[in-house]
């Protein structure tokens, strides 16, 4: 394939490289859930290795394998993608207050029906500290590769072809369509969370802002989303699991 420029090429690679990741994440997760969901019942094992199985294969597909493709094809390493070393103060004085308002805004949101019935995604019924330091491990090495193929590879590539509006829209665009599973009001708010930290990528130069503050974000829903759950709680030590098993 023939391309007018390398940063032609580079759109190219980035559009195709983030469908590719997408199409087989959502194929391969489903595949695993569908078989768990067949079964009568999960025990707490199963619920696991569905939760760390969909959440390590997000890290191969959107952190790996995007790494790789633009390493051999484009020549371009992960620093020039959001991996870079500049000053992290930059970050975390655009992170506290996003971080804080991600609090916030879950400690009233996460309550509604429609965000518990998909919250916390590890259905165990009983969250010790364990499962709890578990849960952060998975959301945050999904998270790191899921902003660096987004805030990284589709922006950082598409940017200087297409302009910072341009490169911003399609990325958020792109952003709010693999929400579209998650429902119309997760999907309404991607457009505008996608955005902001598009923004913010450009301005730090890095993903660690948009990785923080989206762990924030997973991280507190889950919490607040147990907290109000029915079905779910929290308990801090072994001995009170056993009196509840």
């Amino acid at each position: 394939m023939q391309f007018e420029s390398m940063n032609d090429k580079k759109v190219f690679v980035a559009i195709t490289v983030t469908t590719l990741a997408f199409i087989f994440y959502y194929f391969l997760s489903h595949s695993i859930a569908n078989r768990f969901a067949k079964r009568r019942s999960c025990s707490n094992k199963d619920l696991i290795f569905n939760h760390a199985f969909q959440k390590f294969l997000g890290m191969a597909l959107f952190g790996i394998f995007p790494a790789i493709v633009t390493y051999f094809l484009l020549k371009v390493n992960v620093q020039e993608l959001g991996f870079g070393s500049q000053d992290i103060t930059v970050s975390l004085r655009y992170y506290f207050p996003l971080g804080l308002l991600a609090i916030i805004i879950n400690m009233f949101a996460a309550s509604k029906p429609a965000n518990l019935a998909v919250y916390p995604q590890m259905k165990i019924p009983v969250w010790t500290p364990y499962i709890f330091l578990f849960n952060a491990v998975c959301w945050g090495a999904y998270l790191l590769a899921y902003e660096f193929l987004f805030r990284g590879v589709l922006l950082f590539l598409c940017l200087p072809a297409l302009g910072t509006v341009n490169a911003i829209a399609i990325n958020a665009a792109i952003y709010a369509l693999v929400h579209i599973p998650k429902g119309f009001r997760e999907t309404l708010g991607a457009i505008l969370f996608g955005i902001i930290l598009c923004i913010i990528t450009l301005r730090t130069g890095t993903i660690w802002c948009a990785f923080l503050t989206h762990f924030t974000l997973a991280l507190s829903n889950d919490l607040w989303s147990v907290y109000y759950s029915k079905k779910f709680s929290f308990i801090w030590s072994r001995t009170r699991v056993n009196d509840r098993v």
